[in-house]
């Protein structure tokens, strides 16, 4: 798949200067495109909709948009570096934007490799990963494939253990799970709640919770939009006030969607 169809979106990615989130967004829609048709093609996704990037990266061995963008921008670089006239390097010293662009694909490479190679952080031995580009570029795009491929399997772990946390949080609230009495009074016991707007300390959380909402007007940003126990947004219902306000805790999409449409309730301490 990389060779043909993700090289017809890599082509002159790493020329573009001055890309916007908006146009990072576009390559990343239409890198979900292309991985969905081909995850649907292997038949292994239960429910598409609630795929995460690490996973659907994955589960394909794929790199995600934002490896794709930096590769994209450290190829072009590397390739200039061996081919490129002067005239070439006098236009592009102009382009400070786009230098500092390339700058950040290098430390994003560097923290992935960092581990497995005797480099040092470009910033600091520049001299060296020249030589390495210029003299071997067949090691140097090894090298560059180590960093997706490493940035892939940790972001995949990293939302693993997420999830797994999550999940766990979400059965012991639906479950009504309550810590022993003597575990709370010994957390409390060695715990201080501190009000860092007018430093006043606390015993408790729930009387700094109080605190700060009443002289402060701090608000969980869930508890804006969570009344009775319906979603608005995604129209589930919850039966319990703390179950709805459970999935507003995780569900960005739900809460701007309901901030859109200034569906805010009113707050009481607590």
């Amino acid at each position: 798949m990389r060779p043909f169809v993700l090289s017809v979106l890599e082509y002159n990615l790493g020329t573009l200067v001055g890309m916007t989130e908006t146009d990072k967004q576009c390559v990343a829609t239409t890198l979900l495109s292309i991985y969905k048709a081909v995850w649907r093609g292997s038949q292994q996704v239960p429910d598409e909709r609630k795929i995460a990037w690490p996973r659907l990266c994955y589960a394909l061995q794929l790199p995600s948009p934002k490896a794709i963008i930096y590769m994209a921008r450290i190829r072009y670089f590397s390739q200039i570096l061996r081919h490129g006239g002067s005239a070439l390097w006098a236009l592009i010293s102009t382009q400070q934007g786009w230098l500092g662009d390339c700058a950040e694909a290098f430390d994003w490479m560097y923290q992935q490799v960092s581990g497995s190679t005797t480099l040092r952080h470009p910033k600091d031995d520049w001299e060296s990963w020249c030589a390495l580009m210029t003299g071997r570029p067949k090691r140097f795009g090894s090298l560059v494939q180590r960093a997706w491929k490493h940035e892939m399997i940790q972001s995949y772990n990293t939302h693993i253990v997420e999830e797994g946390y999550n999940d766990f949080a979400e059965a012991m609230d639906l479950a009504n799970f309550d810590f022993p009495d003597f575990a709370v009074q010994t957390m409390e016991a060695y715990e201080e709640h501190i009000c860092l707007q007018c430093q006043r300390t606390f015993g408790s959380r729930t009387g700094w919770a109080s605190r700060a909402f009443k002289c402060h007007q701090r608000v969980n940003k869930a508890r804006l939009y969570a009344g009775g126990a319906h979603c608005a947004a995604c129209n589930t219902e919850y039966w319990e006030y703390k179950r709805l306000l459970h999935h507003l805790r995780y569900s960005g999409r739900c809460r701007r969607a309901l901030a859109r449409a200034r569906m805010e309730v009113p707050q009481e301490p607590g």
